[in-house]
């Protein structure tokens, strides 16, 4: 129930606050008309007043500070209530309280607390009523202070959070964009040195090319020359052939003459025949020379070998009272000198009548010539300019292939060059991209720096002046009127106001880590997680001071964006090389498929780079591993095996490469060191062909001295021996050479197949007649590889063992097809009869088998080889064979050791008991087999199963030792009806001598 005094409190607090109006009114109203003195008074507590003033702004915009630093504690509730009057005065705390809706009794305590003078006492009821009122808002002002200094600082993180991520891609793309100029620089700076390479390059392939121009002319300047002179020597040669009983040369072209003429510059041949006389003259001085001294040597040779009257060069002598003695020596001086090369005769020759006389004092003589000798001395002239033909072209070819090659090498030095610079210049035009996207990315990030920076400075800027309205309008004024009302109360004065203190805020984990709905234009309270925040309570308030705040409440928290890592493709291939050698680069690259946001992590470099062909353009070469020992040389008497190394990789530039004959390419190894007995025969399994030299320079006994020969060889070739397959032979016959109508030689002849049928072989050898032609080597050993290749069998040696006196034609096509059989593995044996290092030998030793000395023998002469053959069969059998046996001497160690070896690869009856796994040789598996029970045969293991000792069944009687003794060629088993081995090609059968 309301009393009258409350009834009128509305109108007695208005009269108050009028009063009190006036009162101030005329305070200052005393000021204005006091004295100087007053004046000054009232002036220094104006400027008292201002210096509070601005000293209280101070303290607030330190406390909005200290609310929403980033670091340290918040300050304490007490400090804001401690630093209240510092902030405001009463008077002013109840401005700021006049915009609240204060209770009527409760606005009059407040108004009577403002009092400076005489006041109004209130009851205790009434100043606790007005204090738990104004608890009541400081709460209210206390909690929304919280919410906002949250709120703001939610907003504070999300920004730090956005400019953090916005300063990593700012840096990130810094990186990259100085990576990309990198990229762009060394791209421009790589085209520009695959240019001048290239430029280099080209000029060099134009030198090399105008190099082998000038070489080609030479070659090609060289070659005409030399055709020609071919040209004229095939020409003679087919007019000087034999026809009939026709002797005279020239003798296929109408009316020929060959006259020789003297003059002062000395002597020549000349010829009536305008054709010939001009094919002559177009010969090199060279090739005139070599024709002259022909002609020369064919007179001279005639006259001190055959008869006066069968003279190759007669000189036509008309007058008959010259003796026939004294014609031939004028003829044979004057050509004397002409074979020495003299030009000028020293021996002045006599002119006889019938010498004709031309102009200039010349004498020319008619002469006239046989056939025979001399068409051979012109083939072999023929050859001999052919051969040089055949080199030119070879050089020619040759020069070709390696500018060829040079150019190739440069073609595809140029080709490295030119993708290295598309690479480079799609690396350049890559890398300008990526600048540009990344410059406009980092635009477009700064300005998103700028917008952020400001948001946020407008933003934290509201929520100062929030946090200093709330702190200095709400708290500071209740904490001022708070005080002043309490002033007079007895039960709860200021000292025993106890508010509530509670510690900063502990942060829980938040429920998200990011959060890509964030933006920075969106609403800063929407997205992100939520974090729980948690206090306790350091001072609990008493019943006169403020209730705990709110311990637990939540906030946003991770408002950002998740960050977005780099994602890269794999690695690309690495590049070709841009260099062969000298060191050149090969690259590697991969794409950007996810570029890194948010602050993820960053990409790594897109390109990458390796040395390579670092080692120098003067490249040796490389070798192959050592082949495995060759067959030996020789049978017996001493001979070697080798082994070799290819070259796998060829020299370059300056490299270097040992020779073939190096100690680093060959090695040899002495062999079958034991001296021959003079009966072996040859038991190797091996293909021959036995190529028989027919041709007019051996004469007929060289003939039939080698056809004995190849007689003698036949002998001793055994086409079985201990059970198994061992020599088949062929024969070749050539040197039946005829030059056909253009120039090309004859083909050899085939005289008896590859076969192991001796006896047919030695009756065709016996057949063959002296052919009297041109060495037609080349032909011989061409037909004789053929055979070879189409009869020959895979697991036999194949050898062309050559009986020849060492004078081919066509000695370079000779070469040619010697390298083709080396090449197809294939062994070349030469037979020279011819005397030890003559010019013969020499040319047929470079064109055997190597080791060259292990494939060659010669023989003497005719008569040294038609006295014992035998001899010679029996040191070019055990060059040539690699497995040469004597049966005598066989039969002398059977007899010795008490066994023999019966049967390669067979067994005669059954392998019978296991002795030994690992006997090392047959002389032990021989004593485990005698030492056996009963065994007089043993089985040795070869292959993989070597070292495997068995006792056989069979039993050897002297009757069966002594047919395998006598005939060891083929074996005959006593233990099967049919008498024979069985086949098995992992043992070897061996017998024990019955007395042993």
């Amino acid at each position: 129930m309301q009393t009258p005094f409350h009834r009128f409190l509305p109108l007695l607090v208005l009269l108050a606050s009028f009063s009190q109006e006036l009162r101030i009114r005329s305070v200052q109203g005393l000021k204005v008309t006091s004295s100087s003195h007053e004046r000054r008074v009232v002036e220094s507590a104006h400027a008292q007043t201002h210096v509070e003033s601005q000293s209280g702004q101070l303290v607030r915009q330190e406390l909005a500070s200290e609310f929403l630093g980033r670091h340290g504690p918040l300050p304490p509730f007490a400090d804001i209530v401690e630093k209240a009057p510092q902030v405001m005065r009463a008077q002013e705390a109840w401005r700021h309280m006049r915009k609240h809706h204060v209770p009527a009794d409760i606005a009059l305590v407040l108004q009577n607390s403002l009092h400076r003078g005489r006041r109004q006492q209130f009851s205790e009821e009434s100043m606790a009523k007005a204090r738990t009122y104004l608890n009541g808002l400081l709460e209210h002002a206390r909690n929304e202070l919280d919410s906002k200094i949250i709120q703001c600082k939610e907003f504070d993180d999300q920004t730090q959070e956005s400019m953090t991520h916005i300063s990593t891609d700012l840096s990130r793309l810094g990186e990259s964009l100085a990576d990309f100029q990198r990229l762009k620089s060394e791209a421009n700076e790589g085209m520009n040195i695959q240019e001048q390479d290239i430029n280099d390059a080209n000029q060099m392939m134009q030198s090399a090319a105008q190099a082998h121009q000038n070489r080609l002319l030479k070659f090609q300047a060289d070659l005409r020359l030399h055709q020609q002179d071919a040209s004229v020597f095939r020409f003679l040669l087919q007019i000087s052939k034999c026809t009939g009983s026709g002797s005279s040369l020239l003798q296929l072209v109408e009316t020929p003459h060959l006259q020789m003429c003297r003059e002062n510059a000395g002597l020549s041949f000349e010829f009536d025949n305008a054709a010939v006389q001009e094919k002559v003259q177009g010969m090199t001085h060279r090739s005139q020379a070599r024709l002259k001294r022909l002609l020369g040597r064919a007179m001279l040779q005639s006259r001190h070998g055959g008869s006066r009257h069968d003279l190759y060069l007669q000189v036509n002598i008309s007058d008959t009272s010259l003796g026939e003695d004294e014609a031939v020596t004028t003829a044979t001086t004057t050509l004397a000198a002409l074979v020495s090369d003299v030009d000028e005769v020293t021996t002045r020759a006599p002119v006889y009548k019938g010498t004709r006389q031309r102009a200039g004092g010349r004498r020319c003589t008619q002469v006239a010539t046989h056939c025979g000798p001399l068409s051979d001395s012109l083939a072999w002239e023929f050859s001999k300019s052919q051969d040089a033909v055949d080199k030119i072209k070879a050089d020619l070819n040759q020069a070709t292939h390696e500018f060829e090659s040079s150019r190739n090498e440069f073609i595809l030095q140029i080709g490295i060059m030119r993708d290295a610079k598309v690479i480079y210049a799609q690396q350049l035009a890559e890398a300008v991209s990526n600048m540009n996207a990344g410059l406009e990315q980092a635009k477009e990030k700064e300005e998103e720096r700028r917008q952020v920076h400001s948001d946020h400075k407008h933003y934290m800027s509201t929520c100062r002046k929030s946090i200093s309205d709330i702190v200095h309008g709400q708290i500071c004024a209740l904490t001022v009127l708070r005080s002043a009302i309490l002033k007079d109360s007895t039960v709860s004065p200021p000292d025993k106001v106890i508010d509530c203190e509670v510690s900063d805020w502990e942060s829980n984990e938040c429920s998200k880590p990011c959060d890509d709905s964030c933006s920075s234009g969106s609403n800063p309270h929407k997205c992100g997680g939520w974090q729980e925040l948690t206090r306790e309570p350091v001072v609990e308030g008493n019943a006169f001071g403020l209730r705990c705040p709110p311990l637990k409440r939540r906030r946003r928290c991770n408002q950002k964006k998740c960050p977005v890592d780099c994602v890269m493709s794999e690695w690309s291939g690495f590049s070709k090389c841009t260099r062969q050698c000298e060191g050149g680069v090969q690259e590697r690259s991969r794409n950007v498929l996810t570029k890194a946001m948010h602050g993820g992590l960053p990409c790594n470099t897109v390109q990458e780079e390796r040395p390579c062909n670092t080692q120098s353009c003067d490249r040796d070469c490389v070798l192959s591993r050592w082949s495995r020992w060759s067959a030996c040389s020789a049978a017996c008497g001493g001979g070697f095996h080798q082994k070799r190394r290819r070259v796998l990789v060829p020299t370059h530039a300056n490299g270097k490469c040992p020779k073939a004959s190096s100690r680093k390419r060959v090695r040899f190894q002495k062999c079958n060191v034991q001296r021959c007995v003079g009966d072996e025969v040859c038991a190797a399994v091996e293909d021959v062909i036995i190529a028989v030299d027919a041709s007019g320079t051996l004469t007929g006994d060289g003939f039939s001295a080698l056809q004995a020969f190849a007689l003698q060889l036949v002998d001793r070739f055994r086409s079985e021996y201990w059970g198994i397959a061992a020599m088949r032979v062929g024969v070749v016959q050539f040197g039946n050479g005829v030059f056909q109508g253009d120039g090309s030689m004859s083909a050899a002849l085939k005289i008896a197949d590859l076969t192991s049928d001796f006896a047919s072989v030695k009756a065709a050898i016996s057949t063959m007649e002296w052919k009297k032609g041109y060495t037609n080597m080349v032909q011989g050993l061409s037909l004789s590889q053929k055979m070879l290749q189409t009869s020959g069998r895979r697991s036999a040696r194949s050898t062309v063992l050559v009986l020849t006196d060492g004078r081919p034609v066509f000695v370079q096509q000779t070469r040619e097809k010697v390298q083709q059989l080396e090449d197809l593995r294939i062994r070349r044996f030469f037979v020279v009869m011819s005397a030890y290092k003559s010019a013969e030998f020499l040319l047929m030793r470079s064109l055997a088998s190597r080791p060259q000395t292990a494939n060659i023998a010669t023989v003497p002469g005719i008569e040294e080889l038609q006295t014992d053959p035998s001899v010679f069969a029996e040191t070019v059998l055990t060059k040539v064979c690699a497995k040469a046996v004597s049966p005598s001497q066989q039969k002398s160690l059977s007899a010795d050791r008490g066994y023999m070896l019966v049967k390669l690869g067979g067994i005669c009856g059954s392998r019978g008991k296991l002795l030994s796994r690992r006997v090392q040789t047959e002389q032990e598996c021989f004593q485990l087999a005698k030492n056996s029970d009963g065994a007089t045969s043993f089985v040795l293991g070869r292959r993989w199963q070597k070292g495997r000792c068995y006792a056989a069944t069979v039993q050897i009687t002297t009757d069966a030792w002594s047919t395998w003794e006598a005939k060891p060629q083929v074996p005959e088993c006593p233990a099967t009806s049919s008498k024979k081995f069985t086949r098995n090609r992992l043992y070897d059968f061996y017998a024990i001598k019955p007395d042993a």
